[in-house]
């Protein structure tokens, strides 16, 4: 699941099943969250190893001001 918060933050959660996957690449100027690893590397033209997975039941936050975390919401499963 992805969000826009209305005071320009964003977000990506992952289920905590894993059941749909959830990839990203971030960098100090881009952030993309596909649910392929295929999307990333072809849109964005990166190498395979630099795309990481995002764990069960974890988010990524991005915050207004660029800054980038990483948050366990759920408990895996």
């Amino acid at each position: 699941m992805c969000g826009l918060l209305g005071h320009g933050d964003s977000f990506a959660l992952r289920d905590p099943n894993a059941i749909r996957p959830a990839y990203y690449y971030k960098d100090e100027e881009l952030v993309v969250v596909a649910s392929e690893r295929p999307v990333i590397q072809t849109v964005f033209n990166i190498p395979y190893k630099n795309i990481k997975e995002l764990d069960p039941g974890s988010a990524i936050i991005i915050k207004k001001s660029g800054t980038v975390y990483f948050k366990e919401v759920l408990e895996k499963k």
